[in-house]
């Protein structure tokens, strides 16, 4: 029993020794940074060389030790394990990680070089912070994403013709100067293999960003990311959905001779500066739903599909030329303020959710009235009969369906006569109409003609007798009245003095809209 006191003792003293380091009689300590087994350095009375946070700390010795640590994480380790490191410098220029690589938590001051690096298996910067410059130009990052979750970049960072095989994590991540995403026309490769995640990401600096010539081959998802100056995604390709749902661009902003060959999603994204969609493409659908515009605001793509405009807020000066053949106008706060410039409209300007029975006839009729507005705040005087047409087809539909038939029948009879004032050259095909129609009336009803005897059965004497008939329905629909042709009975009376009524209605109608319509296009 004594001797199992004895084992259980000297147990306890060799943790002992062993948790202090006690290494040929000369005792040291570990670096206090969580799971750190390095040993305190001279330069410190709680951290390794790599946790100290000093980036002033003896380089030399640094490097030496780093050397040291990459060859033995090569070795034993299953990963190169560089967590919470405070890197004074950082060369890693063309470096092959042939396992994967954790740099969480990392500072990097000095010159930080990861150009050209190849990762092969994955790494992580997550809640690392570069106080320097970062170059990652020609860093190909393979097999899986890297994730930069929560990083922040004081400085420049350049990940230019860096290619991202299994895409790349952004989240959270905070960018305090320039950023460069960019890549060489010639380049072959996709910028982005797989999902490009910046959701939250925060470009907060004062210089611009830049995502020109980048190819996204999976999801580019920039949800709630905030630009907080210029922003350029030049001639980028998204091949797999574009998500900039409630994004903030504080400023200019370029998406132009870009390529969308999925949905592109800008629900509820806020457009501080002047915005350009200049020869951009949209293969699929199109979403501004509650998107809101403060500049000017450029739409002129080279091709498009549908446009989601619903609920739209333009402050600025807008113009938008497009194909809008498949589009939603749905409740566009001032409407006004967009011009539609040589764009693309369904015959007779029958609206997308017309066609798809989406809207009620209040709400299709007020869309309508609004886009009659904006074209009459800037002078398009075609568009703008169009407009009223539908609007006042959508009024005649909801009183029908309202049950309102007295409003119904007179927008009826407005319809068919004058086109609702747009067509007013319908008065006189109906007149014609009415005109003849009463000839063939006052034919089977009789009139008499001044010093002309009466008529036998002989066709030419028909065709003569008719003839007059129309002679005397022309006087009749002017109200200029005939002395030499009177209607033989009660009969012809009743037919003369009711036509008389309907020329009274027809004729100043058509004068009215005839003058209106010249004054509208002087």
């Amino acid at each position: 029993m004594r001797k199992i006191i004895y084992l259980i003792l000297i147990s306890v003293l060799l943790s002992s020794l062993s948790s202090h380091g006690v290494v040929g009689g000369e005792e040291y300590q570990n670096c206090t940074y969580k799971g750190c087994e390095e040993p305190i350095w001279k330069g410190s009375d709680k951290y390794c060389i790599f946790h100290d946070p000093n980036p002033d700390k003896d380089k030399v010795l640094f490097e030496q030790k780093l050397k040291e640590k990459i060859e033995k994480d090569r070795i034993k380790k299953e990963k190169y394990d560089f967590s919470g490191f405070v890197f004074p410098y950082a060369n890693f220029k063309g470096f092959k990680f042939d396992k994967y690589a954790d740099f969480s938590n990392a500072h990097f001051y000095g010159n930080i070089n990861f150009s050209g690096a190849i990762f092969q298996n994955g790494v992580s910067f997550t809640g690392a912070t570069f106080h320097s410059l970062a170059d990652f130009e020609e860093t190909q990052f393979l097999n899986n994403a890297p994730k930069f979750d929560n990083a922040i970049f004081e400085k420049e960072v350049h990940f230019i013709n860096t290619y991202f095989e299994g895409g790349g994590h952004f989240v959270q991540t905070t960018f305090k100067d320039y950023v460069f995403f960019t890549r060489e026309l010639n380049s072959q490769k996709m910028t982005f293999g797989g999902e490009a995640s910046f959701d939250k990401a925060v470009f907060e600096g004062e210089g611009s960003v830049e995502f020109r010539n980048v190819t996204f081959g999976g999801l580019a998802d920039f949800n709630n990311v905030t630009f907080g100056e210029k922003a350029n995604f030049h001639n980028g390709k998204f091949c797999n959905g574009a998500d900039f749902s409630d994004v903030i661009f504080q400023s200019t902003l370029w998406f132009s001779d870009c390529i969308f060959n999925t949905e592109a999603n800008f629900q509820s994204a806020e457009f501080k500066g002047d915005t350009y969609f200049v020869g951009t493409v949209f293969e699929k659908e199109l979403s501004f739903k509650n998107a809101k515009f403060e500049q000017i605001f450029t739409f002129a793509p080279e091709k498009n599909n549908e446009i989601d405009l619903r609920y739209l807020r333009c402050f600025g000066n807008g113009q938008i030329t497009a194909d809008l053949r498949k589009t939603k106008f749905y409740h566009i706060y001032s409407i006004e303020n967009l011009k539609f410039d040589n764009c693309i409209w369904s015959e007779n300007l029958k609206i997308y959710e017309e066609r798809m029975n989406d809207l009620t006839y209040a709400k299709l009729q007020t869309v309508y009235k609004d886009l009659k507005n904006s074209f009459e705040e800037h002078d398009q005087k075609d568009l703008v009969g169009k407009a009223f047409y539908r609007e006042m087809e959508m009024k005649r539909f909801r009183a029908k369906e309202e049950g309102n038939i007295e409003d119904y029948l007179f927008l009826l009879y407005f319809k068919l006569f004058a086109g609702y004032g747009e067509k007013p050259f319908n008065i006189i095909f109906w007149s014609f109409g009415i005109i003849f129609l009463f000839a063939i009336l006052f034919l089977a009803s009789g009139i008499d003609i001044k010093n002309h005897r009466r008529y036998n059965l002989a066709l030419s004497d028909w065709i003569k007798y008719f003839y007059y008939c129309c002679l005397f329905s022309i006087s009749s629909f002017t109200t200029l009245g005939s002395n030499y042709i009177t209607p033989r009975n009660k009969k012809s009376k009743f037919l003369s003095v009711f036509e008389s009524f309907i020329g009274v209605i027809l004729i100043p109608m058509f004068i009215y809209f005839i003058i209106e319509k010249i004054f509208s296009y002087l």
